[in-house]
């Protein structure tokens, strides 16, 4: 397994003060590219770290990462550098003005069972649409691993 990065370690540093402190700054976004480029600009979310806790930590090691103790365990401390190693290695995280291709979008249907279609992303293998029916399935879709979200003001502006 890779190390940590020295940038993921000073992000999930800058969390573990805020959760010391229990201020974190939770600017609005709109997507989860926007929440890593807040992250590396600096920007601490509440949500972050309860989903790292909530998926990478047991409850004792919550427990000891609890702020009413005034200490922080190394254990908790482990588990909270592996969940932000995860979060930054696991999101196919592209920059937040990237435009889609049109090479992109997936057409491809298939049947992989009695009633079961699905469309499937050929870069990553990942499901990005199914139905019980292959009349249900649109026309096409994009993976939402491989291609970021927009929001409406990044569409608007395009067009």
């Amino acid at each position: 397994m890779e190390r940590i990065t020295p940038q993921i370690k000073a992000i999930a540093d800058a969390h573990l003060e805020a959760k010391k402190r229990g201020h974190y700054d939770n600017p609005k976004v709109y997507s989860n590219n926007e929440v890593l480029d807040k992250m590396l600009e600096g920007y601490t979310f509440s949500k972050v770290v309860d989903e790292i806790e909530i998926r990478y930590m047991s409850i004792t090691t919550q427990l000891m990462g609890a702020t009413i103790f005034g200490h922080i365990s190394d254990g908790y401390k482990r588990d909270f550098y592996k969940g932000f190693k995860e979060i930054f290695s696991n999101i196919n995280y592209r920059k937040k003005n990237e435009i889609v291709n049109e090479g992109e979008k997936i057409t491809k249907k298939k049947k992989i069972h009695n009633a079961l279609y699905v469309m499937e992303c050929e870069e990553c293998g990942n499901y990005a649409a199914s139905a019980s029916e292959k009349m249900y399935l649109p026309m096409y879709i994009h993976c939402r691993k491989c291609t970021p979200m927009k929001t409406f003001n990044e569409f608007k502006n395009r067009c």
